[in-house]
């Protein structure tokens, strides 16, 4: 099922930001607004991208349940550099998925993850009110 026939089965009105359970909400949503970051530390330092791939690669090694997203971040890994931005920061429920197997894991600084996470958790949770 494509996302655009999911979206189609979905009740007139839906509206994730309100319905969606705010765990998962907030988790998708700070995932992306990381990636955006990862997005734009690799604008600024491109060469970060091999770090990533030589990550996958390793994980590649071994027998992971993660495998096909692995795989996915391979072949995104060898695109050029702004096809791979575009998967960083898509909105898509496949892209949610790919994200949440990243191999840009400690690419953004703890101080500005914890940043990121607050404007994040802020904003889902103004969404609700």
């Amino acid at each position: 099922m494509t996302r655009a026939s999911f979206a189609a089965t979905r009740a007139p009105g839906y509206n994730p930001a309100v319905m969606e359970p705010l765990p998962i909400r907030l988790a998708r949503m700070r995932s992306l607004a990381l990636h955006r970051r990862v997005a734009e530390r690799l604008r600024e330092e491109p060469e970060l991208v091999a770090v990533a791939s030589r990550r996958v690669a390793g994980w590649l090694q071994g027998d992971q349940p993660s495998r096909p997203y692995l795989e996915r971040w391979r072949s995104v890994l060898e695109r050029p550099l702004e096809d791979l931005l575009a998967v960083l920061v898509e909105e898509s429920e496949a892209a949610d998925e790919l994200r949440a197997a990243s191999p840009f894991a400690g690419l953004v600084d703890p101080r500005e993850r914890w940043a990121i996470w607050a404007r994040t958790r802020e904003a889902v949770v103004s969404e609700r009110r």
